[in-house]
């Protein structure tokens, strides 16, 4: 009798041990679904929606198409009199009040292309365009490509509402068929479309931030 009451006892305190563990390791709870929550919120973007960028759509296109234009063809204004050799080529420094430096530059041209196409295509890796300098200025090689001879305009299709994250906008070049085009460049489609061959390019816009920006481009002149 005297050993069951010992085994009894025994099963007693072990109930009462195991309860208490549980009871002390219960409250020690974390909040990381509460941090993760919060730091997706962080990562959201502020960009305007689809349908609220539509209207800036065509301003965006002749923004990014002026600086794109300079970078590609026409030329940013440098100083010759600051000129530095770099991989093989004579760079001069960029006088454009704009772009004292590279990261001015950068940020820039960010108000218009997202960073994958600037990466890409204006800075990448390969391309000699420009570089870094003394004093951290920019430099450009002074080696611009000519226009096309035939080009004689551009007409901005309606914007295309792809996704809540994509834009694609249509702009359809204009060129002469046999002679050089000598009239004046028009961004309305002319009455005599016929005689022109007509080209379509589309390009993507998409939301980066707090803008929506281009991911693709290219020059029709």
């Amino acid at each position: 009798m005297k050993r069951n009451w010992i085994v009894l006892s025994l099963c007693i305190c072990c109930t009462a041990f195991a309860f208490g563990c549980s009871q002390k390791e219960t409250p020690e709870t974390t909040d990381t679904p509460q941090v993760e929550q919060e730091a997706v919120s962080e990562e959201t973007t502020n960009a305007p929606t689809a349908q609220q960028a539509v209207p800036q759509v065509e301003k965006l296109y002749q923004d990014a198409h002026a600086i794109y234009e300079q970078i590609m063809l026409t030329g940013l204004e440098c100083s010759y009199d600051d000129v530095i050799d770099m991989n093989g080529y004579t760079y001069c420094r960029v006088t454009d009040a704009r772009f004292p430096d590279m990261p001015s530059f950068q940020s820039y041209l960010e108000q218009y292309f997202t960073k994958d196409f600037i990466a890409e295509d204006i800075l990448s890796e390969n391309d000699t365009r420009f570089v870094e300098g003394k004093g951290g200025g920019l430099y450009v090689l002074d080696a611009n490509r000519g226009a096309n001879i035939f080009y004689a305009g551009a007409v901005l299709q309606e914007p295309v509402v792809e996704s809540e994250n994509a834009i694609s906008l249509t702009v359809q070049g204009y060129y002469t068929k046999d002679t050089p085009y000598d009239g004046t460049i028009f961004d309305t489609a002319p009455e005599d479309s016929s005689a022109y061959e007509i080209v379509d390019y589309t390009f993507r816009i998409v939301p980066e931030g707090n803008q929506w920006k281009f991911d693709s481009f290219a020059l029709l002149n």
